[in-house]
Order: C-alpha cells, then structure tokens, then sequence
C-alpha cells in the first residue's frame, strides 16, 4: 500500500474526514520532513500544487480504497 494511502488512514485515526482535510495532513507531515511529491518525475516544491494533487489521491482513496480496506477489515 503506498505510504500516502497509509497516511490517510492515520488522518482518519485522528478523526479528519474530508479528502481536504487528509491531503492537509499528509502536506503538514511530508512538509515537516521535507518531503515532496514527485510527478513525471520532478520534485513538485509548491504547497497549492501538492495539496491539490494529494486532494484527487485522497478523493479516490475514499471513494474507492477505504470501502474495500473496510470490507477486508483492514480499517
């Protein structure tokens, strides 16, 4: 599983709900670290760039990956 899918299991842990609230938290996390998101790969050093990247990955991990970690019981 991807560590960003993993992080927003975490950010569901901590009661985040909304797919904005969980690319905030894995912004506020890879920030803290230094850590950026790579695309075609280059570095994508804004804030705005990466947290709407990480908002689209949290509304498919919502839609499509958390029913499925819940029906196999993983969450």
């Amino acid at each position: 599983m991807p560590h960003v899918y993993q992080m927003f299991m975490l950010a569901l842990e901590q009661g985040k709900q909304s797919a904005e609230d969980l690319a905030d938290f894995v912004w506020e996390f890879l920030d803290s670290v230094g850590e950026r998101l790579v695309r075609n790969g280059q570095r994508v050093e804004e804030k705005d760039e990466n947290i709407k990247e990480f908002t689209t990955m949290a509304n498919a991990f919502l839609t499509r990956k958390r029913p499925l970690l819940q029906a196999l019981a993983v969450m």
